[in-house]
């Protein structure tokens, strides 16, 4: 391997097979579902996308991707108006490289060879693909960080973390998880499972008391449905993505590696709200079961819709159940009372344009959910 890395512009998606190699080699745990391909380097950042084509960045070493960076171009709903966003995602570097190799040349950016842009492939590939982005007319960008990668957004970067963006992981352990933790609870699994199962069925039928008009089931919403909806329940103030029927296709029917099911809820046959969920093998051969995003109307009974599609799923060896959503919301108190545990807060940051500096918006009025990445 060179101790030499070039960053290269990617926007035409000619190295993605090449990208999605060193990520799934490097960086997707053993045993679990794929992340990468270069399909799914082309369904998210190619002309297929509704909000238009994105930017890769790579750090190339020895004739190989040590490196990536993306923007995902995305329609974003900011106090009831359509902007031109995007969500920066892919960042990802070979600890190999990182430690002892050398950009070939500096950054137009800063030409400081002691500055982060040089010294980090990390920070090197976010400045310029940010660069393309916002001179191609990208307006607000953001993404989610973990800890690793968060001071080198923040400090290093310039990317805020806006703390009214309360969002919070929520976890609900199952009882195949609970059987598995230790071999000696092994031998109470078909128990644990019979006695998860009568609860969900007992809790099922009290929340269905009252509410006999409404179903939460499997189907396939048309577009007409989803745009109707999406009118209705579109926010007037705060942060969303655009999300009529282009978007739920693109985003979930079109995925070139996941497969999601949608749930409808239905008030005497007439679409009030939809669920996407997922299920797939994370790592430690764990199965996991996402919520990944949902729109309702507001007299939609969250803890119902949660606790029907908890129960379709009772037979599927789930482990895990996550999703987002706000703290001290509806949605929050009605997970507790589900029993789903509250976790970490999940950082949304921006990137330092003239759009995040001016936005501002209450915690109420934010809508981010795990489908918001197109990590999951």
């Amino acid at each position: 391997m060179s101790d030499v890395w070039h960053a290269v512009g990617d926007d035409a998606l000619s190295k993605v097979n090449d990208a999605a190699k060193f990520l799934m080699e490097e960086f997707c745990p053993l045993g679990a579902d794929p992340i990468w391909s270069g399909d799914y380097f082309r369904w998210k950042l190619g002309s297929a996308n509704p909000a238009g084509s994105g930017f890769l960045s790579l750090a190339i070493s020895g004739g190989r991707v040590v490196g990536t960076v993306s923007v995902t171009r995305k329609r974003l709903w900011l106090d009831g108006h359509e902007h031109a966003g995007g969500e920066v995602g892919d960042c990802f570097s070979s600890p190999s490289v990182r430690l002892h190799a050398i950009p070939a040349d500096l950054s137009l950016r800063d030409p400081n060879p002691k500055s982060y842009v040089n010294r980090s492939i990390f920070g090197r590939l976010a400045s310029e693909t940010e660069m393309r982005a916002t001179a191609a007319g990208v307006s607000l960008i953001y993404g989610t960080s973990n800890r690793n990668a968060y001071p080198g957004w923040t400090r290093r970067l310039g990317y805020q973390d806006r703390a009214e963006f309360r969002i919070r992981s929520f976890v609900h352990p199952t009882a195949n998880y609970v059987a598995s933790i230790h071999r000696s609870l092994s031998w109470f699994r078909a128990g644990f499972l019979a006695a998860e199962s009568v609860l969900l069925g007992g809790l099922r039928q009290f929340r269905r008391l009252g509410g006999q008009t409404l179903s939460v089931e499997r189907g396939t919403p048309s577009p007409g449905e989803l745009g109707e909806l999406w009118q209705r329940t579109r926010p007037t103030a705060g942060f969303s993505l655009v999300r009529d029927a282009a978007y739920w296709s693109h985003r979930y029917r079109e995925h070139p590696l996941a497969t999601y099911e949608f749930f409808l809820v239905r008030k005497r046959n007439r679409l009030c709200g939809v669920v996407v969920t997922r299920c797939f093998l994370g790592a430690g051969n764990r199965r996991h079961l996402s919520f990944l995003e949902w729109m309702n109307e507001e007299d939609v009974p969250f803890a119902r819709v949660v606790v029907e599609i908890l129960y379709a799923f009772r037979a599927d060896d789930i482990d895990i159940v996550s999703l987002y959503a706000r703290e001290q919301s509806a949605e929050s108190g009605a997970l507790r009372r589900s029993f789903f545990l509250p976790r970490s807060r999940i950082p949304i940051i921006f990137a330092d344009t003239p759009l995040a500096r001016g936005f501002k918006c209450s915690p109420e009025a934010i809508e981010f959910y795990i489908g918001s990445s197109d990590a999951v």
